[in-house]
């Protein structure tokens, strides 16, 4: 991350930053050893956590939430790239809830500006995150499993969770967790991610580079918008079997076919395994991602038209609507099985043809305020130059009366 924060400080810094910012960090020793603490900055809630709020309560991102989102998370990979990194994490977490899986959201956080532009203004920054989140709900730890030693806290204290996030225009995203990372250069074995989010290299080669990211680029793209156009991941299965059998079966299904010797080895994977052949056999109904995108798009515009206390229609919504069109090209083009056929990340960034009309706007408004408030602070400057220089006038004056 040091080295992150070193690449992005050396560049333009001409776009939002796509990883979390370190602030600082130091060594803590204690009775259970030594632990590095990293101080980062405050973010929002995930978007897993969004996500599940969403299942809960029906509702749904906005077109132009889905379309920025997308074009940070290709900025920020890019970025790290170009850094000379692979963020190549996985969380071998297998929760699903309602079929979105818990990995890839995980790791992708909301900034949270509007947590400080809601309130009062006269609320601090603390005050204004009390106001949101509440107090710290707490409980006394009674257990008896572990012995009261003077280092076991006194109390548990629960997780903050804002449950009345919005999404909006000035709110980014940051890329978390990078212990898994490694050099450009690289070529690892062993990655750690659940069986439903792994590069087919990874089990039809047995090692990767940093292609590995391109296709996560392209899965990780397609989760935010399948967990907002179908409310489940792309890959995602419930089948009780062998899990990296059944998901080259669901890779098949949404992709197409796999490349002959990829599918020569899948046929050695399961042969003389009647269990697993007739996984492979398993009669389901194909459904590529080209032929199911445009009817779930339909059914995201729907949604916006008829839930209005979600989404209410402005001048860009029609902008929105067709620009969701273009995330599906990036999406088949970085998830092709071979890594080599993989477009790259530039390109890929280049399909996103759509205007952000609400930053622009939003950046406009905020250009004028601080215009406003230059203008103010140079008005006062002037006052009180003025004031003071008819108060040296004053006593020159005095000052030549009594020498006279």
């Amino acid at each position: 991350m040091i080295a992150l924060e070193k690449h992005y400080l050396e560049g333009p810094q001409d776009r939002p930053r796509g990883f979390i910012q370190l602030f600082d960090w130091f060594r803590h020793e204690g009775p259970n050893g030594i632990h590095n603490c990293l101080v980062m900055e405050l973010l929002g809630p995930s978007l897993e956590t969004i996500l599940r709020a969403n299942v809960e309560m029906e509702d749904f991102l906005a077109p132009d939430t889905i379309l920025r989102t997308s074009r940070q998370l290709l900025e920020a990979i890019e970025f790290a790239h170009q850094a000379g990194f692979v963020h190549g994490a996985g969380d071998e977490a297998s929760d699903h809830l309602h079929g979105l899986t818990d990995t890839s959201p995980g790791n992708v956080a909301f900034t949270c500006n509007q947590a400080f532009t809601d309130c009062d203004e006269e609320f601090t920054e603390a005050e204004a995150l009390e106001e949101i989140l509440g107090k710290p709900i707490t409980a006394t730890y009674i257990g008896k499993e572990l012995p009261q030693t003077p280092h076991l806290p006194q109390q548990i204290v629960r997780t903050a969770d804002w449950r009345m996030w919005y999404d909006c225009p000035r709110e980014d995203i940051r890329i978390l967790d990078w212990g898994s990372a490694f050099s450009l250069s690289e070529r690892p074995t062993f990655v750690s991610q659940p069986d439903d989010l792994r590069s087919p290299e990874t089990i039809f080669v047995g090692s990767f580079d940093y292609r590995h990211d391109l296709w996560k680029a392209g899965s990780v793209i397609p989760e935010q918008i399948f967990t907002l156009f179908y409310q489940r991941w792309p890959f995602y299965h419930s089948w009780i079997g062998h899990l990296s059998n059944f998901y080259i079966r669901t890779l098949v299904e949404k992709l197409g076919r796999l490349p002959q010797a990829w599918n020569a080895q899948w046929d050695e994977m399961v042969a003389g395994e009647k269990e697993r052949e007739d996984e492979r056999n398993y009669d389901r109904e194909e459904q590529l991602i080209t032929d199911t995108f445009e009817p779930r798009r339909q059914a995201i515009i729907q949604q916006c038209e008829e839930v209005d206390r979600v989404y209410r229609r402005d001048k860009y919504t029609d902008d929105d609507y067709e620009g969701l069109k273009c995330l599906l090209r990036p999406m088949v083009e970085l998830m092709q099985c071979e890594p080599d056929k993989r477009v790259s990340l530039r390109e890929a960034l280049s399909y996103i043809d759509w205007v952000d009309h609400r930053v622009e706007m939003d950046q406009a408004g905020m250009d004028e305020e601080e215009k406003d408030e230059l203008e103010k602070d140079e008005a006062e400057n002037d006052e009180e130059e003025k004031e003071e220089l008819e108060k040296d006038k004053a006593k020159m004056d005095e000052a030549d009366s009594l020498g006279e």
